[in-house]
């Protein structure tokens, strides 16, 4: 997913394996332990998207939009809201 994101010429693609591994990041973080660190693979894979060339500034700012609370909530077994919003904060 992390190549995905970094590197694939299709915007849809660089968006939904964004979405998949920001929801990985934010749902690890969504726990009684709390904040987890973020994957070197995620920060590269959104390094690579913020520095692609050839890409449309403005779809580089949609592939690295966070998935919203509603969608995050969805993957959770027990929704804990207060867990959610902690791990989704910046």
């Amino acid at each position: 997913l992390a190549f995905l994101m970094g590197n694939d010429m299709d915007s849809f693609n660089r968006w939904e394996a964004g979405q998949k591994l920001f929801t990985k990041a934010v749902l690890a973080s969504a726990t009684p332990s709390g904040p987890q660190d973020v994957s070197p693979l995620l920060l590269s894979a959104v390094e690579k998207t913020l520095t692609a060339t050839g890409v449309d500034p403005s779809l580089k700012a949609y592939a690295l939009t966070l998935p919203s609370l509603s969608t995050l909530a969805e993957e959770m077994t027990v929704v804990d809201p207060d867990a959610l919003t902690a791990g989704w904060s910046p």
